[in-house]
């Protein structure tokens, strides 16, 4: 067995199975961390508290996320660029394969 991951760190972890998301999710940019507990949102400063724990820290640049069960989640913006879109990207994204396939047929 491998040696735990330190709270607050990413790895990734060979082994495990391959998963897509497919959650649709409200998310914004942090713009200030008022403290350990508290952050501010792009584009309008809208603080947010949560619990600490169980939670990297968040940085300003990173992204909060809030599934819409309410669990609230933090994540570098590098990896939230690669892991979601805008809602209206994919539908366009969709629209364009789909156009694509119909010339093709």
């Amino acid at each position: 067995m491998g040696s735990p991951i330190p709270y607050g760190h990413y790895a990734y972890v060979e082994g495990l199975e391959k998963y897509v998301s497919h959650r649709v999710v409200r998310a914004a940019k942090i713009k200030h961390v008022f403290s350990d507990t508290c952050v501010g949102l792009e584009p309008n400063g809208m603080a947010i508290s949560f619990d600490p724990r169980n939670k990297p820290i968040p940085e300003v640049g990173w992204f909060a996320i809030n599934y819409e069960d309410g669990y609230l989640s933090f994540c570098p913006p590098e990896q939230f660029k690669e892991g979601y879109a805008k809602g209206d990207e994919v539908l366009k994204v969709g629209l364009i394969e789909d156009m694509k396939r119909e010339q093709e047929a």
